[in-house]
């Protein structure tokens, strides 16, 4: 098979985190579908202006949602500076639906139509640094690649008073558990996990309901762990830094797996395996 423009390494340096997502939510068995119901105050309006003028109206958007956005995470009883920054996820998902895409600076992502889960994951980042100036470390960014929710990204945001929350800007959702508790397994009851999907994705369903169904039941465990970097700027530069390797190819294969020194590099390995051209 010919490679497509840019080379296979453009296409699978940022396809790769997600490029599993929907055959493991289909091949799961099926789960209870969890209540999903959009937060009604983003509406087109509201992202447009977000997508024109982050700075100046990501602010007025979270004063608009805020009674709204409180109402639904009540039972996770967080404050209003955590909320700000914990706000910032959703806005990402609402801003585009789920699909291939291939940057991670803040002016290209406010232009795609299209997100993956990595792509959601740093908008959220950049949101967050808008929403709450200096704390950037509070916002973490995870991937996974186990038998839990396939291969994904998603955030942790560490709140003032300590503990931490999961967010899945991909989907649109909302968990109340610290990341050594999802890792360890803990079970959550179902007003500690809140999804607020906001897109019209049939295909993307199947994998909502496992995502959700793994957190309930406390699926995950630390041999799903592919990265984590605390802060923004960490993460771009560790993706970044990605980069000649995913644009080497077959060859670079091992050099781009030996800077994933955590348990699940040998599912990402088979994955590469599977998929690059010979």
């Amino acid at each position: 098979m010919d490679a497509p423009p840019g080379g296979w390494g453009r296409i699978l340096r940022y396809a790769i985190p997600c490029l599993l997502l929907l055959f493991w939510a289909c091949s799961k068995a099926p789960s209870e579908k969890p209540s999903i119901t959009p937060l009604r105050c983003l509406s087109h309006e509201v992202i447009s202006a977000i997508r024109h003028d982050p700075k100046t109206n990501l602010p007025k958007a979270f004063a608009q949602c805020e009674t709204e956005f409180s109402t639904r995470l009540s039972s996770f009883r967080i404050g209003t500076e955590d909320k700000k920054l914990v706000f910032s996820s959703i806005v990402a998902h609402a801003m585009a639906s789920y699909g291939e895409s291939r940057v991670l600076d803040l002016p290209s992502l406010l232009r795609e139509k299209h997100l993956d889960c990595d792509n959601y994951i740093a908008l959220a980042g950049h949101f967050a640094g808008l929403l709450s100036p200096g704390r950037q470390n509070d916002v973490w960014f995870v991937g996974v690649d186990g038998r839990a929710v396939g291969n994904h990204a998603q955030l942790f945001f560490r709140l003032l008073d300590g503990r931490e929350i999961l967010a899945d800007p991909t989907i649109g959702l909302y968990a109340n558990v610290g990341f050594d508790e999802l890792f360890s397994g803990k079970k959550l009851a179902p007003d500690q996990i809140v999804v607020m999907h906001a897109h019209q994705d049939p295909a993307l369903a199947p994998f909502v309901t496992r995502v959700h169904s793994a957190i309930r039941d406390g699926q995950y465990r630390p041999s799903d762990l592919l990265y984590f970097s605390q802060g923004l700027s960490r993460f771009l530069r560790f993706s970044e830094g990605l980069g000649p390797f995913w644009e080497g190819g077959r060859k670079s294969l091992p050099e781009l797996i030996a800077r994933y020194p955590t348990p699940t590099a040998m599912e990402l390995e088979m994955a590469l395996n599977a998929s690059l051209p010979r």
